[in-house]
């Protein structure tokens, strides 16, 4: 009822009559848990009498206090906070699509990994050769033949004096390989660029281009 008539800004001769019940029923329990602890526990020492009685006090006022508790406002910091979480949550969940693209580059993979791992700092040299290596790998074609792989780069061309099989069959998988990649990369960009409207999301261009969410982020 108290805060009922506070929260009508009501007069204090209104309260009055609700303050004095709570009085007397705080001095009533007071009284009360007090005769119990004296009937009971037998206190010896002056210590254990203040102790008692303020026991016997506190338990009825936190009673009262707990009965009056009301629903706190909304502040600028609560607003914050919940904000802060959403877009955590948001980052979280467009962080995990990136690195979970089937056609994103590994050497982009094998870079978020980097990025996120914790790891010793020889561990990390040894992943940044990786990822060198990864990327290499991805700039130059690879040449199978008898024995070791090799790594050619495309503007160079078989030795002369290469052996038959590497100059009749590894020149022509590497110009052909080359050009496919050229053509698919030009067929995935005209998608995009037909598709692409001004202010355009990265999902929305995936979703319109029928493309990798990696093509549509290059």
């Amino acid at each position: 009822m108290l805060r009922l008539l506070n929260s009508r800004q009501a007069e204090d001769r209104e309260k009055r009559v609700h303050t004095a019940v709570i009085i007397a029923v705080t001095v009533l329990e007071a009284s009360t848990h007090g005769y119990m602890s004296w009937r009971y526990q037998h206190p010896a020492t002056w210590a254990a009498w203040g102790l008692i009685s303020s026991r016997a006090l506190a338990a009825p006022l936190l009673s009262v206090y707990l009965s009056m508790a009301r629903p706190l406002p909304v502040t600028a910091r609560d607003i914050m906070a919940q904000v802060e979480l959403a877009a955590g949550q948001g980052v979280i969940r467009d962080v995990v699509e990136v690195a979970s693209d089937q056609g994103a580059p590994l050497g982009e993979k094998m870079q978020l990994f980097g990025a996120s791992a914790t790891m010793s700092a020889h561990d990390r040299a040894r992943l940044d050769g990786m990822i060198a290596a990864v990327e290499r790998r991805a700039t130059y074609p690879m040449i199978t033949g008898p024995g070791t792989p090799l790594l050619v780069a495309p503007e160079k061309s078989i030795k002369a004096d290469a052996p038959p099989r590497l100059r009749a069959v590894s020149q022509p998988r590497l110009r052909t390989g080359v050009r496919r990649g050229a053509n698919q990369t030009a067929t995935v960009e005209a998608k995009a660029r037909r598709a692409y409207t001004a202010g355009m999301s990265v999902a929305q261009l995936q979703q319109a281009a029928g493309i990798s969410r990696g093509s549509a982020m290059k």
